[in-house]
Parts: structure tokens; sequence; C-alpha cells
């Protein structure tokens, strides 16, 4: 499991006050960059290696509103990991509640020829370390 602290913002809400829904795919996507960078995948790295990780699928459960100033730790955790896509879990908490989830669901491709290419060799040994979500 990966942990990313993020702190809600002004530029995260919508009038209602509450986040805006398409932060919380944001915020996951985030912390997403930041587990790369820390195991040596920064996204100019891939970027340079020739393959890409686009988002093919999402989901997102909203299970309580997170407003301006909450602190919000993201946890993020592997649910599977196939030949060629890679499909990644992220819980929202605040204060030990979850308030709310993402599934998100990339697939390896070659940046030249967009086609599906499987998930470098390297990237699914790091992945491989992260813990398995049902």
């Amino acid at each position: 499991m990966f942990i990313h602290k993020v702190t809600v913002r002004l530029k995260d809400t919508d009038a209602t006050g509450g986040i805006y829904f398409t932060e919380q795919l944001r915020m996951a996507q985030e912390a997403f960059e930041c587990f790369l960078e820390k195991i040596g995948f920064s996204v100019d790295r891939i970027f340079s290696s020739g393959f890409a990780l686009p988002i093919v699928h999402v989901e997102s459960d909203y299970f309580s509103a997170l407003t301006l100033g909450d602190e919000v730790q993201v946890s993020m955790a592997l649910k599977n990991i196939g030949t060629t896509s890679i499909t990644l879990v992220f819980s929202f908490i605040r204060k030990d509640q979850e308030v709310g989830r993402a599934t998100i669901v990339h697939v390896a491709i070659d940046r030249l020829t967009g086609k599906k290419i499987q998930v470098p060799n390297e990237l699914f040994e790091c992945l491989g370390n992260l813990q398995l979500v049902s």
C-alpha cells in the first residue's frame, strides 16, 4: 500500500463548499504519480521509455463530503495486474473514516503505435510489491 496525503484547497471545491467530484480522481492520479516517482518511474521516464499508461476505466464512490481544509490520506493498493493492464484502488481517509473510493484501470501502450503492450517487467515487479486488495 502507498499513502499520499493531501489537503482540500479552495480550487478543489464547488459552490456547495465540498470537493468537485472530479477532484477525487485528480487526487488519486496525483497519488499514483507520486508512487511512480518514489519507485523511480517518473512520468518523464515512462514517456522517454516509449510507453504510456492511459486510463481506460474509472469508478468513483463518495461516502461523505470533503470540504475546504480537510486533510485526507489517499491510500493506493493494487487490485489486479494483468499482462497489459493494472487496476489500482484508492481509499480516501479523513480522521480514520473512509470518505471515498476510486478504482482506476491503466493499460500499457506503445507511445508510437498506440497499441497495447505488456506492462514493462521493471514496472510489473515494482507494482507487484503493493498490497493486493479485493
